[in-house]
Formats: C-alpha cells, structure tokens, sequence
C-alpha cells in the first residue's frame, strides 16, 4: 500500500510497510533545545509519554477495545534532520469512547500562552480530527486535529492557554480508522506573543527563532543623519521585545539595496535603478524582497517595489530561501552561492526572515556573529526554517553583522556580535502584541490544522 500526498518533493512517496522516506534533504540532527516536550522526535517510544492523567493505564492504552496500536519507527531518511517519528495505527470505526491515546504530564505556568507544533503524514485517515491533540484535563480543548485523507508531511501548529492549571498534559488520541506518523511535536511559552525557540545542532550551532503574529512585525532603517543606531536605544525607544539584524542598504555588488518599506512608506535607496531590465527570474537568481502586505500576509516580491501601494513592509534579502515550501535557490542555480557569488557554504552565522504555513513571521539567526562558535550553511539555514514550519523565507544579514536580541532571555542578547551599526542598516524587530494575549481555543475545534502543502510540478514564483 502506497502512502502518497502533497508537500515538499512531487515524487514523494511514502511507503509504510517498509518506512521509506524520501524527502528534501539531509540535515545535522538536533542535540539539545529548549522545547517542553521530551522525545517529541519518538527516539524512542518510552517514559516521560505515559505520564500524566491516567498514568496508571500505561504507555499507550486504548478504551472500549479500540484496535489501536503504536509504537516508534526509525526513517529511512529525515524529516529535516529528524530521523525517528511514532508511527499510529487505528482499525477501530470512530465510536463513542473508542480509542487509543498516551499522554505526556508537563510543568506550565497558569494562565500562560504556548505555541504547540507538530508534523504529521497520514494513510487512509477516515476522517478530519481521527487523531488530534488535547492537553487538559477533560479532553475536550483540542488544538489540533489531523486533517483526514492520505497526505504526506505536514505541518500543524496552534496557540494554547493552561488556564489556571499548572501543567500542560499532551495528549494524542486516536479514534478512527486509518495510519498515521507523527513526529517533531514542540511546545514553547509565548511572551508579548512571540514564541522563541532555541536549540543546538550537532556541529555546536546555536538556532534562535522567533515566531509570531504579524502585527507586530517591525522593519527599521539606521538613521543617515545620526551616522548609525546602537540596538539599545532602537530596543528602548521602541519597547520592543525581539530585534534581528536586517541587511545593509548600500551601493555595493553584494549589498542589498533598492526600494524598500516602513510601515506603508515607500523608501528607495540610489542603487534602485541597477534592477531595471532584469526579468524575473534573473532577479530571484540575484536578489528580492521579503513582504507583507496590508492584509498581513506574508509575500515574496520580484522586481521593484515602487509600483506597489498594498505592501507595509519590505526588506531586500540577499537571495531567495523558500517559496512554498520549497528551496528557490538551489533549484534555480543547482549551487549554494547566494547573489553576486556570496558563498553559501561556509559554516558563518547567518540570519533569515520567513511566513510559516499557519500565518506567524518567522526570525531566525544561526551562530553567534561575536564568537568563534560554528555557524550554518545557507543550505542548513533553508532546512531549519523548513522544519519549524516555513511557507517562504529569505536570507538576511550574516557574519559579524549576526545578532539577536530577546527581551525576556538571560543575557537578553541570544547572539551579539557588535552593538552598533552604520547608518542604512535595517533591522527586524517584534513589539509585543496589543490587546488581549491570553486565548483559550473553543472546545473540540481545531484552532490551526495546517494547510496542506499541494505539490506543483515547479513553483510558481511571485
């Protein structure tokens, strides 16, 4: 029986009786992160899954005799560098109180916001919410539910509220026909709305990624004037809670520089001009612009900006990471070498702007611009943003121009190269979101099922 659906690679197929997967690429696998879960890849299917409500029952326990069995699988190939995923299958028509289910016990805050994210592939799936994910104490505030079908990896992701208990317990019920694998499943507190997820790969890189709504994104150009900005006082004046290098605006080959936006302003550096005559794909191939509109919609733009009165940011990327799941650059050029021979395969500190699959702004920084500390490649850069979810994504700053900034991190610099910066220096903050933080999804309603990512034979780019 074959396993076939719809995301990253159109000749993906997925085959359970043998567990093979092929898919995008091959990555460092991930060594140690600040996600709540424990064994969210299923290494191993064991303790701490088991804990929790009804820990008693066991591991993994099913109701009324649900045929329902589960247990860990190693992948032929990884799901961007994870290489084990918990394989669920289910012979039992949908029924009341008819289940298979485990659960993981974990210590949260009251009253707190978490970001829960998950990738699933299903076989034969009967019906839309068969499996799906509760963590409270009377099951029925479930987050996410698997969409039914047959389809391969897809990402699910979705915000939910403790209320006044003091733990979250992650539960995955089965209650329908059909075969699912499930792996990568995070849990990460949210501050001021924004999710920061940090991890090391195995080569001692350190990833820092901020997710959140965007609302709160904030693109902010150095002032010539001043003749540059200390990240500080742009931090203070603009009580911001996450900043991010941008690039640089100059009239150099490798500078990005061109039009730009800040907050529906239109601003154009001298060298805009140097794109005209350019068709578009000779613009993907050198350089183009991370968006987003009015509508808050994350878009990629080709060509110049001037022309264009719906956009409310803009920022000049130096090369095209991801469009629609897939990675732009590479397939267009078959190298790792960004615009104008910018070279994308040595392990530096990078930084990266991106939309994920479930509408949130993605920042990302790989490595520490100030330390010896290794770095990523542009290819590694593409494959984390990949995996915690990005729909489109472009390469900002990288080098010694790398930093992050996070307010509620200790020290609050999270990577920190230098402390000041030249004028027509941009940068990428979140401010906190405005108006109530706090959300508690409506019971037995999913709040984020991921799209499923429809495969194209090639991407249509903007």
């Amino acid at each position: 029986m074959k396993f076939t659906g719809s995301v990253m690679k159109s000749s993906l197929i997925i085959t359970f009786c043998s567990f093979l997967f092929s898919l995008v690429a091959a990555v460092p696998e991930v060594r140690a992160d600040n996600n709540l879960v424990q064994l969210g890849n299923f290494e191993r299917f064991s303790r701490p899954w088991g804990t929790g409500q009804y820990s008693s029952y066991g591991l993994w326990w099913c109701s009324r005799g649900a045929n329902a069995k589960a247990r860990a699988v190693r992948l032929s190939q990884p799901v961007y560098g994870i290489r084990t995923a918990l394989r669920i299958n289910n012979q039992s028509t949908r029924a009341p109180h008819v289940y298979g289910n485990t659960s993981q016990r974990i210590s949260a805050k009251p009253n707190t916001d978490y970001r829960i994210s998950l990738w699933a592939a299903a076989q034969n799936l009967r019906s839309n919410g068969a499996v799906n994910i509760a963590y409270e104490a009377s099951w029925t505030k479930r987050p996410i539910c698997l969409k039914g079908g047959t389809y391969k990896w897809s990402y699910y992701a979705a915000t939910l509220n403790t209320g006044v208990a003091n733990y979250i317990d992650l539960r995955i019920i089965s209650e329908d026909v059909g075969s699912v694998l499930i792996t990568g499943i995070m849990v990460h507190e949210i501050h001021d709305g924004i999710a920061h997820i940090q991890y090391d790969l195995a080569s001692g890189a350190t990833v820092n990624a901020f997710i959140f709504d965007p609302s709160q994104l904030i693109i902010y150009r150095s002032s010539p004037s001043s003749g540059g900005d200390w990240y500080a006082d742009i931090v203070r004046a603009r009580g911001l809670t996450v900043l991010v290098n941008g690039t640089y605006i100059g009239g150099k080959p490798t500078q990005a520089f061109g039009d730009f936006v800040l907050n529906n302003s239109l601003g154009r550096y001298n060298g805009a001009s140097s794109l005209k005559g350019k068709n578009l794909i000779q613009f993907l191939n050198d350089r183009y612009y991370f968006a987003v509109d009015n509508s808050l919609q994350g878009i990629l733009v080709g060509g110049r900006i001037a022309s264009r009165s719906n956009l409310k940011w803009a920022i000049g990327g130096l090369g095209g990471l991801l469009y629609n799941g897939r990675f732009v650059h590479f397939e267009r050029n078959r190298s790792t070498r960004l615009f104008n021979g910018i070279d994308g395969n040595s392990s530096i500190a990078r930084s990266a702007i991106g939309f994920t699959w479930d509408g949130k702004i993605i920042l990302m920084t790989t490595g520490n611009g100030s330390t010896r500390k290794p770095g990523a490649s542009i290819r590694d850069l593409a494959t984390e943003l990949l995996r915690l979810g990005a729909k489109h994504a472009a390469a900002l700053d990288g080098g010694s121009a790398t930093f992050a900034y996070y307010r509620y991190a200790s020290p609050s610099l999270v990577a920190n190269p230098r402390k000041s910066y030249t004028s027509n220096y941009s940068f990428v903050g979140a401010k906190p979101l405005s108006g109530a933080t706090k959300h508690v999804p409506p019971a037995s309603t999913p709040q984020s099922v991921g799209p499923t990512m429809t495969t194209t034979p090639r991407p249509r780019y903007p």
